[in-house]
């Protein structure tokens, strides 16, 4: 949908609306990209960069971006609500900024 609206702002939906193909539901689009149906997809990078069979050039340019925001809570009638603080803690620790990078995110 964001590409859909860049693309009416930039003037150029009709011209090249008969070229646009949108992924179904539980398809990634870099699934369409790998198995030669379409020539160039744009999707979450985290979503991309592990699929086989493609080449990922990089992210939109800050400008036309949408970042996806995670945010976390604790329920109150949490069985394990130590537990879960501890996760929660871990997730947002410099510890867990690696393997955020290296799978397509950036920590807040």
């Amino acid at each position: 949908m964001h590409l859909q609206q860049l693309f009416e702002r930039w003037g150029i939906a009709e011209q090249i609306k008969s070229r646009i193909v949108q992924a179904p539901p539980g398809v990634p689009v870099g699934s369409l990209v790998a198995q030669g149906e379409v020539e160039l997809g744009f999707q979450q990078q985290a979503e991309l960069i592990n699929l086989p069979g493609i080449t990922v050039l990089g992210p939109l340019p800050p400008a036309i971006q949408v970042m996806t925001v995670f945010s976390a809570g604790l329920s109150t009638t949490s069985t394990q609500p130590d537990a879960v603080r501890a996760l929660l803690a871990w997730m947002v620790s410099p510890a867990c900024a690696t393997i955020k990078t290296n799978n397509g995110m950036e920590s807040a």
